[in-house]
């Protein structure tokens, strides 16, 4: 057992590595009154090829093939998992990401019950060739919906201008894609990343960790699960971008407006990979967060109705955008520019903006879904927990300038 801290000393997240591979992550908070488990599997829809150990060729998998086993995995040979959980009082769902699939389970009472069923369900899956069929028509329904959706629409148009190899193919699939996917497929694809080696559960809120290991450790459907050893390929994704300009003509009321910049990780190679992420949010939220000089601008010029900011990271490439709602698309594009060509953050900038980090965190300390949610973060982007607090204090005014100085802004869609 290994005892990380979370926000500090505030919180502990204890976690141990199971004999079978499974990592657990366990977070105790007896003052809440709710808990949150989640089992999650590091594979999602960016994995389209891989192979067994011993196989000598690869397996080329359809577009939306890991979307398509979420929604099979509650399926069990006496009715839908999720119903298990509503009878128990708690709510259950599934996610698919690019690089996640995870299963979770909220609740209040039969805490034990819903551990047993969720580690149940999620291991001991249940396909037939009917009952995979049936769900084709079910899926494709979900994808025409998407494909109705402006919003949908706008972010996977962004994705293809921004993207060469990466993030570029919807994460449901296409409705075309999906007609390849039958119940031996799903199995296979199934019993070589559905294994505790390539698995992690995250509990958190009102638990005991003891009571958790014990009810894990001794888990029956655990220790039936063999290990297959297989191999997959991610593709580096190129610095430059695939589409500078982009207009699309939907039937919405206000314009969405979108400026997105890509940069390349590998450029940064000079600072901890743990704090390039930090400098990157912490040069942007000053030039264009709340507090900021453009924020105040675009708003009582009344340049967008509201905007926000996102990051994101996918293996070497950080993405950066700007999003608002706004009639002068062109002016708003045009503050931007003037604002990363006219850049002057101080070291007082940056003190500030750590204590603002500093205070969100520690308010997530009430909120386990939030903790869930930064454990998870730093399995996709470490591949290990990191004490988000013990980061934020690390980053310095000197190390912010250089990674600043190296920033190519030049690279961007709009």
């Amino acid at each position: 057992m290994i005892t990380y801290n979370y926000a500090g000393n505030e919180q502990k997240i204890f976690y141990e590595k199971l004999e079978n591979g499974l990592e657990v992550y366990i977070v105790p908070n007896r003052q809440k009154k709710t808990y949150h488990l989640e089992l999650g599997v590091k594979y999602g829809s960016e994995i389209t090829r891989f192979k067994g150990d011993g196989e000598k060729d690869y397996t080329e998998l359809p577009d939306g093939i890991a979307h398509y086993l979420e929604h099979k995995v509650f399926d069990m040979e006496d009715g839908d998992g999720i119903k298990i959980f509503a009878k128990l009082g708690s709510s259950a769902n599934a996610g698919t990401s690019y690089y996640l699939t995870r299963y979770y389970v909220e609740g209040e009472r039969n805490f034990k019950k819903n551990l047993e069923n969720l580690l149940s369900i999620v291991l001991t899956p249940y396909f037939t060739p009917e009952t995979v069929l049936k769900e084709r028509d079910i899926i494709s329904e979900e994808i025409k919906m998407y494909d109705d959706e402006p919003e949908w629409i706008f972010d996977d148009a962004l994705k293809k201008a921004l993207y060469q190899k990466m993030l570029t193919k919807k994460i449901a699939g296409t409705v075309e894609s999906i007609q390849d996917i039958d119940s031996q497929l799903l199995q296979k694809v199934y019993d070589h990343f559905y294994q505790p080696g390539n698995m992690f559960l995250i509990i958190t809120g009102n638990v005991k960790y003891q009571e958790v290991l014990n009810i894990v450790k001794n888990n029956s459907n655990l220790k039936k699960k063999k290990e297959r050893a297989f191999y997959y390929e991610l593709p580096k994704e190129p610095k430059e971008v695939n589409k500078e300009y982009l207009v699309l003509r939907e039937n919405i009321l206000v314009p969405k407006v979108a400026y997105h910049f890509k940069f390349d990780l590998s450029e940064m190679d000079f600072i901890d990979k743990r704090l390039i992420r930090l400098y990157y949010n912490a040069i942007l939220t000053i030039l264009f967060g709340d507090a900021s000089t453009f924020n105040l601008h675009v708003l009582e010029n009344n340049l967008a109705s509201f905007f926000y900011l996102e990051y994101a990271s996918y293996n070497n490439i950080y993405d950066f955008s700007l999003n608002a709602e706004s009639e002068y698309a062109d002016l708003f594009k045009d503050e931007v520019d003037k604002t990363i060509t006219n850049i002057h953050i101080t070291e007082e900038d940056l003190i500030r903006t750590k204590k603002v980090w500093l205070s969100h965190l520690v308010r997530s300390l009430d909120n386990p879904m939030a903790i869930t949610e930064s454990i998870v973060d730093d399995i996709v982007t470490y591949h290990e927990y990191s004490d988000e607090m013990a980061l934020i204090k690390e980053i310095n005014y000197q190390d912010l300038l250089k990674v600043f100085q190296k920033m190519d802004f030049s690279n961007n869609v709009f």
